[in-house]
């Protein structure tokens, strides 16, 4: 299985994950990681930089989280990109988009197998984006929340269990965005908003680490509910085939999910403009020709936003009710079962649906992890590698000698032995001023769209 650390671009690519080496990729990836190397050590000629298309902001200039260089709050602050901040910017305190330090608890999740299981499509063409943007049963309606877990999730959960106990929804978790901390961080509490989303019946997707990374949003998963999902949402809405990124979300089983209703709250998240969110809702519902015995739809929302979560969505939910379409998760509408909404934590672990309606699965659950590197820990004792994999007490040795990287793979570049570096001959000082390339990457990938249409 190979590894994925690069997520989100223009057309033909951009940002990737810090300091990981590529690996082998069953197509070639010469050209885009050339690219991708030289737009990193790049100046960037438009004002454009990060998530956007992996250009470099010039001196004293933050990287916002959308993708643009400033030196105001708007760019220096909450998610502002510190790997693509320009020589002499900072980032404010915790509110740095980095790549060092914190690393999921517990193996990678490169060995766990990926059957692509149902009837769902794991790549659709017929969009030119290779996912989907529709339900397929009319009467239903999904409604998508992404970049949560935030400070407002835990009252929209409580919200719809109270006023809406039928409805069910989908949560498009993003691991460690806006400077909220890692979900599976216990200090910061939102692992015990996932297991209430979960426990609620609510379906759990992936909208990756922070905005690049899947594999380490799939290990804070795992370490709250023992299993990790195969649907995703790409960041900014587009994974394309040029970049790889449909084989990539494929190869690790995942659904690419769209949508085909846009409230546009992203943009409307204020309480002088969020009446235009529910207007464009409403006018999508109550369309000339649109009823629930024709028509479903896939509805995005951000639960990030205070008026998203305590506002618009009780509109949404009350229109829907009154319309008369069921609400439910992303794969229910596309006819999903349950059993095949996630993927087991461990190679030799099963996953199946509890009578009670729960997926669960046979690994450990919440922040008990079970993993050789776990069980090696456990007795005190250390193996060596057999397949480059290492963490825990799985070190590098024989045939993959060096360092443990943060991702878990050996090697003995400073990709390596930088940054994160886990255990060997790690250098002594993994500050990221010190490395000379920005950028090298790994060989899954998703793009995006440079377009202000597209959500994050």
């Amino acid at each position: 299985m190979t590894r994925v650390t690069l997520l989100s671009a223009l057309p033909f690519l951009t940002t990737v994950s810090i300091g990981v080496t590529a690996h082998p990729h069953p197509r070639p990836i010469s050209n885009l990681v050339d690219e991708l190397v030289r737009r990193a050590t790049t100046i960037s000629p438009d004002n454009t930089c990060g998530g956007t298309n992996g250009y470099t902001c010039p001196d004293s200039s933050c990287c916002s989280q959308y993708g643009w260089c400033g030196t105001t709050t708007d760019y220096c602050g909450t998610g502002c990109q510190q790997s693509f901040s320009g020589a002499g910017a900072t980032c404010s305190t915790g509110d740095a988009v980095t790549s060092g330090g914190y690393m999921p608890a517990g193996t990678n999740t490169s060995t766990v197998p990926r059957p692509l299981v149902g009837n769902v499509e794991y790549k659709d063409y017929s969009s030119g984006l290779g996912g989907i943007f529709e339900c397929m049963t009319p009467g239903q309606i999904a409604l998508t929340f992404d970049d949560g877990p935030y400070i407002y999730t835990d009252q929209l959960l409580e919200k719809i269990h109270t006023s809406y106990p039928d409805a069910r929804v989908t949560f498009f978790i993003t691991g460690n965005n806006i400077g909220k901390g890692p979900i599976d961080d216990p200090q910061y509490g939102w692992d015990k908003v996932i297991t209430k989303m979960h426990n609620y019946g609510h379906q759990i997707a992936s909208h990756t680490w922070k905005k690049w990374e899947m594999e380490m949003n799939e290990m804070a998963l795992r370490n709250i509910l023992g299993f990790f999902p195969t649907y995703m949402r790409p960041p900014f809405s587009s994974c394309t085939d040029a970049s790889g990124c449909i084989q990539s979300m494929t190869e690790l089983g995942y659904h690419i999910i769209y949508f085909d209703l846009d409230s546009d709250d992203y943009n409307k998240a204020t309480p002088e403009l969020v009446q235009n969110a529910k207007d464009n809702v409403r006018n999508a519902m109550k369309a000339q020709g649109k009823s629930p015995s024709t028509s479903s739809f896939l509805e995005i929302m951000h639960d990030i936003h205070e008026q998203t979560a305590l506002n618009l969505t009780d509109y949404v939910m009350g229109l829907a009710t009154q319309l008369g379409y069921k609400m439910v998760t992303v794969g229910e509408c596309l006819g999903d079962p349950e059993a095949n909404w996630y993927r087991a934590s461990s190679p030799g672990s099963s996953f199946s649906s509890s009578s009670g309606g729960a997926a669960t699965s046979s690994s450990s659950n919440s922040a008990s992890i079970s993993s050789s590197a776990a069980a090696a820990s456990a007795s005190g004792t250390t193996k060596t590698t057999t397949d480059g994999t290492c963490g825990g007490n799985i070190i590098c040795g024989g045939d993959f000698p060096g360092c443990c990287s943060q991702f878990g793979w050996c090697g003995t570049t400073t990709d390596y032995c930088g940054i994160g570096c886990q255990s060997g001959p790690c250098l002594s000082s993994a500050a990221r001023g010190t490395t000379t390339t920005k950028v090298s990457t790994t060989t899954k990938s998703t793009t995006t769209a440079k377009t202000k249409t597209k959500r994050a």
